[in-house]
């Protein structure tokens, strides 16, 4: 996702009135190997540290991985409180995927901290269901490239994934990779030492395919179109890129990316 910052291990929260923490899936129901987001708010009224359980069956055991987050923010609404978005894929306990096979698990966010907590999430199932069709293909793929390879969250190019982009750029498993390449491209144009209006035309040149993987729904879908209002505000299409931002606003008004539209449409 855009604007992702590394959380290693935990996550540190500080200064915050008292509520439970909330967890919510965006995809309840996934395929195998897909990533998972999670949205999460937490209120407190002291420094705690939060760790992920995933419980597969057997009881919960901690996630082990590289946790990423979009960084917590102010909730807008009622309850206030901190929020943040988890992308997670790639669980290093398992030296595989998340969710390596189909069934339904369980997962929730637990406070480590034994002062004032410790404050446990409700538990959160998730469906996860095997591929077919070209879903399954890119899910063989995958398998024989290595899972770890969905286990990147930022600007990145998309490398060996790119065949498979090509020939299934709507399939669920490459969206967030499809979205960091996008940002990748953008960064590069941008470090561009060509001129204002060379790096403009550059920049729309980008345009289709960012509308491209914006028509495409599922979770990353905001992120992608907040990518693709601020491209549109950058060439000074700023009509347009104030159509996109009340879009996501409105589609999907409890996800980060629609805070950051909503701030976007006041100024």
């Amino acid at each position: 996702m855009s604007l992702m910052l590394r959380l290693c291990g935990v996550l540190l929260l500080a200064g915050m009135p008292s509520a439970p923490i909330e967890v919510r899936a965006v995809k309840p129901t996934l395929l195998v190997g897909e990533p998972l987001v999670l949205v999460v708010t937490v209120t407190t009224n002291a420094p705690i540290r939060l760790k992920l359980l995933v419980d597969r069956g057997r009881g919960f055991t901690a996630y082990r991985g590289k946790p990423f987050a979009s960084g917590w923010q102010e909730a807008e609404g009622r309850g206030g409180g901190m929020r943040t978005e988890y992308v997670l894929s790639y669980d290093t306990r398992l030296g595989d995927w998340l969710f390596a096979a189909p069934g339904t698990y369980r997962l929730c966010v637990e406070s480590e901290d034994p002062s004032p907590g410790p404050f446990r999430s409700k538990t959160v199932a998730i469906g996860v269901t095997a591929p077919t069709g070209g879903e399954k293909t890119v899910h063989d793929a995958l398998r024989r490239m290595g899972p770890q390879l969905l286990d990147v969250h930022g600007a990145h190019r998309l490398g060996e994934l790119g065949a498979l982009v090509q020939r299934f750029p709507d399939s669920a498993y490459l969206q967030e990779a499809r979205l960091n390449d996008l940002n990748a491209r953008i960064a590069e144009v941008a470090r561009s030492p060509a001129g204002p209006e060379v790096v403009r035309e550059q920049l729309a040149a980008l345009v289709p395919d960012v509308e491209a993987a914006a028509r495409v729904p599922g979770p990353f879908q905001p992120e992608v179109l907040l990518v693709l209002a601020a491209l549109h505000d950058e060439i000074g299409h700023k009509p347009v890129a104030r159509s996109v931002y009340e879009r996501i606003a409105d589609e999907f008004p409890d996800r980060d990316a629609a805070r950051l539209a909503r701030r976007e449409t006041r100024q």
